[in-house]
């Protein structure tokens, strides 16, 4: 009965974020033009968009070699190419399985019945991998916020809360997890480094899209986007990139239609991107497990 009610709990889940997702995806069509948008899509530039896609599988694996290193700070080196191939595994699971046993929650379940590292440190390292992403990714928003067109006289306070969370990453991983403390710059660094190709992937997008100006204030946005869509309320996003890309736009006046084609097309990117993950096999991976201690 209790793993019937925690299955109930799964599915309903999953059926509250396709809800909201698509609820959220469906809103942003019925006010958009979708006969602009099909236009959009028929003419794009084919060169700029397979650059896109190489940028953003470039990005994937640089955020895999960084779950490597974190891994590796904890004893546990299973080598890049089957680190990779976990990490695109986790890709797949959080599109195609995110009820009960999300990409996340795969790779601690995994990770723990191979490996004699506790528990705890191994979720911390993974959670790490996502906090690292977030941090860079913040400071990349707080750095851009320049370019945006509104609010100027906030500027200044704006700037100096970039080496304040830098400083506040640092100490939380000093106290929290010391064992990362040596490899924090090589962490923060593979993190810009991530988000930085994604904007590259994000400019070739706006490039195959005709796009002919305000590409940082695009940029932006899109920075806000992927905030927004690494909150749990959604699979993969869907529909939060959307619907943040179409209100920022008419807030900034910039093109609706462009701008949620813009967010559409990375998210297919994504997900197409996470398809090879079902194939990947893990089982020739030999741990060490003993009885799992804390």
């Amino acid at each position: 009965m209790k793993m019937d009610r925690e299955k109930l709990k799964n599915i309903a889940k999953i059926l509250l974020k396709l809800l909201i997702g698509g609820a959220a995806l469906a809103y942003v069509l019925t006010k958009i033009d979708l006969a602009e948008a099909g236009h959009l899509l028929a003419h794009i530039r084919v060169l700029p968009f397979l650059a896109a896609i190489l940028f953003f599988v470039a990005s994937k694996l640089t955020s895999a070699s960084r779950q490597h290193t974190l891994l590796k700070n904890l004893g546990i080196d299973i080598g890049l190419k089957n680190n990779t191939r976990l990490y695109w595994k986790g890709m797949f699971y959080n599109f195609f399985l995110p009820g009960g046993i999300s990409g996340d929650g795969y790779k601690v379940v995994f990770l723990a019945r191979k490996y004699t590292q506790s528990n705890k440190s191994i979720v911390l390292a993974v959670l790490y991998d996502r906090v690292y992403g977030v941090i860079a990714l913040l400071i990349f928003l707080l750095a851009f916020y320049y370019f945006i067109p509104v609010y100027p006289q906030f500027r200044p306070f704006v700037w100096a809360g970039i080496p304040v969370v830098l400083i506040l990453t640092w100490v939380v991983t000093k106290y929290l997890s010391p064992q990362h403390l040596s490899s924090f710059f090589s962490l923060m660094g593979s993190s810009f480094l991530v988000q930085l190709f994604q904007l590259i992937c994000c400019t070739l997008l706006m490039l195959s899209l005709r796009v002919e100006s305000n590409y940082l204030v695009y940029l932006f946005i899109f920075l806000v986007s992927s905030v927004v869509a690494v909150l749990p309320l959604t699979i993969g996003g869907m529909g939060a990139r959307e619907i943040t890309f179409f209100y920022f736009a008419g807030m900034l006046h910039l093109q609706t239609n462009t701008s949620v084609m813009i967010s559409l097309l990375f998210f297919l990117i994504s997900l197409v991107s996470s398809i090879p993950g079902f194939f990947f096999s893990l089982e020739e991976i030999k741990g060490n497990k003993i009885t799992p201690h804390d």
